[in-house]
Formats: C-alpha cells, structure tokens, sequence
C-alpha cells in the first residue's frame, strides 16, 4: 500500500488549527505547573492525562455523533469514506464506528461505574437492545457481565 502525499498533506493541513490552540494551552499549562513547584516530570504526566481525558471527552462526541461527523472529520463524503473503508478495510463507516463505539463501551465498563444504558447513550447508541446485541456479538457477553467479569478480575 502506498503513501497518498496528497492525503496526508491535507491532513495535517485539517490538523493545524487544532494542533495550534493546543500547542500553547500545553507549554502554558507546563509553565504554570512548574511555576507552582510541580516538578516538570510530574507536570508532563499531569499533561498527558489532562489530554488523554481531553481526547477520550472528543472521541465520545464523535462517536455519537455517527458517521456524518466521521465523514466531516475525513473533509469527504460519507460515500467516499465508505468506498475508502470497503476498499482498505473490507469495513463500511458504520462497521468502524460501531467497532470504536464498542471499544470505547468496554473501557467504560471497566473503567467507570456509570449506568450500562447512560454509556449505551454515550457511546451514540439509541437502543439498548441493539447495544446490548452487537456487544454481546463482538465480546461473547453482556455489557453486564462484562463489567462483573472485569470488575472480578480486579479484585
């Protein structure tokens, strides 16, 4: 497979102005921490879960925002990024979506302690019963016994 040049260019062309309200929230927030005493390798890590936490709050919004925010995200058509995922994938958007979707539902699971149906919602689902059957499809359990199943191995 190889390197679409152009592709890659207008992505980190779409990247940019994210990329530049980050880059300076990141050293001032750096700064501040240092500033206060914090050392810089503790602020660093400090860092790092801010944006992680930062990162995880935006995947949920776009997973339930479905695959017209994924097609947003691409700057294509959901046509085109379908053809593009059956094509490299042997997936549609909606099978990648779901797939994150469910992902993101299985760290929830272990994770937090949020009601199944209020991360069933999170996670873009409108259905329980359709959450509750693919999950079990991709898993080989419930979202509940998966968190009991989790939550035992913790212990």
């Amino acid at each position: 497979m190889s390197i679409d040049r152009t592709a890659v260019a207008a992505g980190v062309r779409a990247a940019l102005p994210v990329l530049l309200g980050i880059v300076p929230f990141g050293v001032i927030t750096g700064v501040a921490m240092v500033a206060s005493g914090i050392a810089p390798l503790a602020a660093m890590v400090m860092s790092v879960i801010v944006f992680a936490g930062a990162s995880m709050m935006a995947c949920a919004q776009l997973l339930s925002q479905g695959t017209p925010a994924l097609a947003r995200l691409a700057g294509r058509s959901p046509q085109h990024v379908n053809a593009l995922l059956r094509t490299h994938y042997g997936q549609t958007a909606t099978d990648v979506l779901n797939q994150a979707r469910l992902d993101y539902a299985a760290v929830q699971l272990q994770m937090s302690t949020a009601k199944i149906m209020d991360i069933c919602l999170e996670c873009g689902f409108q259905n329980l019963g359709h959450f509750y059957r693919i999950f079990r499809g991709q898993f080989g359990v419930t979202p509940r016994a998966y968190r009991l199943r989790s939550q035992t191995a913790v212990r």
